[in-house]
This record gives structure tokens, C-alpha cells and sequence, in this order.
């Protein structure tokens, strides 16, 4: 009896473990370019290599 009723409760918790999970779904922002913008991946390559010549490392 103490073994249905255990493995009932964890049953119901990771039912609802997955039912929260499911519908708070989060989205996050990646501030990419779009696909469409060839100007802002020149400049984002321009940037990236003006910096180059000076660069920092802290270990």
C-alpha cells in the first residue's frame, strides 16, 4: 500500500513538473541581424576587426 501511494505521488509531481513546464515556455532575444541585412554583418565584421591590433586578456 505505501508503495502504490509513493509511486502515485512522484507519478502526479512529474505529470506536474511537465504540465508547468510545458506552458511556461520562456523566449529569449538574440540581437542578431536578420538574414536580409548584408550592411549590418559588414559592419559587425569591420568592428570585430578594427580591435585587432589592441586586445586585453585577464585570466
Amino acid at each position: 500500500v505505501v508503495i502504490t501511494v509513493v509511486f502515485l505521488t512522484l507519478l502526479s509531481v512529474a505529470v506536474l513538473i511537465f504540465f508547468y513546464l510545458y506552458k511556461n515556455k520562456g523566449s529569449y532575444v538574440t540581437y542578431e541581424p536578420a538574414e536580409g541585412e548584408p550592411g549590418a554583418v559588414l559592419q559587425m565584421e569591420s568592428d570585430s576587426a578594427k580591435g585587432r591590433d589592441k586586445e586585453e586578456y585577464f585570466i
